[in-house]
């Protein structure tokens, strides 16, 4: 790896197209800045890669609790939906027996009216 990193920089340098060309120093100091680099860049990704495995075994361990949860809404919004659905033909029902209620009153003044007429005549 070292190798690789040290036959990179060397190509790197020598096809400068006219910059100057690194010390041996500066290669050295640049290989060593870059394996720190990918040290702390491995050291991140170990960090990381424990972190999502810890969060898939959250996950795993609250799928049935969360399947649970998800089914409980499910039926919820099926009973709401069928609560709404009579709520309103209970509504209309409601109006319908107002209108039923209004239609009734009238006749029974017209009745009692027509009662009125009736008992004077006699």
């Amino acid at each position: 790896s070292r190798l690789g990193l040290q036959a990179e920089m060397g190509a790197a340098s020598g096809s400068g197209g006219g910059a100057m060309a690194m010390s041996e120093t500066e290669k050295e100091v640049k290989l060593v800045e870059t394996y720190h680099q990918m040290q702390n860049f491995r050291l991140e990704n170990i960090k990381l890669n424990k972190t999502i495995r810890s969060i898939q075994r959250d996950l795993k361990r609250k799928e049935p609790l969360m399947r649970e949860q998800n089914n409980k809404y499910f039926r919820l919004k099926k009973a709401n939906q069928e609560l709404a659905t009579k709520l309103s033909e209970s509504l209309s029902d409601g109006d319908h027996c107002k209108t039923l209620l209004g239609k009734l009153r009238e006749r029974m003044h017209v009745v009692a009216k027509e009662k009125k007429e009736l008992s004077i005549k006699c």
